[in-house]
């Protein structure tokens, strides 16, 4: 469980650091671009190095695997192991029931053993594909957080599940603690009550055209076409700018009725 954890954690800081390298290495300049550096939000940083990395390291682990015979010495005595420790209720045979399938559901389900480890497994894919597959963008988007930053942050979060992961210095503290119900039911408020840090966030970007309009005024629909750019013909290059005055961003510097830009 530590492992599958703490190789996506070091995953993501790996490649917050990856991202803060130019990706187009050898083929262009960013500062020729105008691009000035990894907050900038034309960025382009070297995710692909990751996952070259990474194939490699795939490939040449492999080939130890390869020297493994098709079945080890003790296989055959594990599988009777397996059986003997298997639940009693589950060996009975079913055979020409038309309520089989109902009867089996009903074993599995109160089989104790079987349901805590699908909640534990259950709850483990709930945090890995959706928590940590998503919390990139959410740091992005609602702290302003740069792209290597973002997955940085995204690691370090990851890599606090390993402190509740069943290990030698784990299994240390719980003897010295010994939790009980009570304490059990503290930290589930505790882990409730912290989820309240999702609402925190810093205030919308307003993009004229997007999700705001040009004029200081409430409307229902936007259109990055306005009178201040309708014969600019304008492409559909997203390169933001600010105006420091009014705050609000505009979709190119041809959007915002710019005559020239200044590198």
């Amino acid at each position: 469980m530590g492992v599958s954890t703490v190789g996506p954690a070091l995953a993501f800081i790996g490649g917050g650091y990856l991202l803060t390298i130019w990706g187009d290495i050898g083929k262009s300049n960013y500062l020729d671009l105008g691009i000035n550096g990894p907050s900038d939000p034309r960025w382009y940083g070297a995710w692909w190095i990751g996952f070259f990395a990474a194939g490699l390291a795939s490939f040449f682990t492999s080939l130890p695997l390869c020297m493994f015979p098709k079945k080890l010495n003790d296989t055959d005595e594990r599988k009777k192991d397996d059986v003997v420790q298997t639940h009693a209720k589950l060996n009975v045979d079913f055979s020409g029931d038309r309520f089989e399938y109902l009867k089996i559901f009903k074993l599995f389900f109160f089989n104790k053993t079987c349901m805590a480890l699908i909640a534990m497994q259950t709850a483990e894919s709930m945090i890995m594909n959706g928590y940590i597959t998503f919390i990139p963008k959410l740091f992005e988007n609602l702290f302003g957080f740069s792209s290597s930053w973002a997955s940085t942050m995204t690691g370090f979060e990851g890599s606090k599940v390993l402190s509740i992961q069943p290990s030698k210095h784990t299994v240390f503290v719980f003897k010295q603690i010994k939790p009980n119900m009570k304490m059990c039911m503290a930290l589930t408020v505790v882990m409730i009550a912290s989820s309240s840090a999702f609402l925190l966030g810093c205030p919308k970007i307003r993009i004229a055209g997007m999700n705001s309009g040009y004029e200081k005024t409430e409307q229902e629909t936007f259109s990055l076409t306005h009178l201040c750019n309708y014969g600019c013909q304008c492409d559909g290059l997203f390169n933001p700018v600010c105006a420091l005055e009014t705050g609000v961003s505009y979709f190119s510097p041809c959007h915002a009725g710019c005559a020239a830009v200044n590198p």
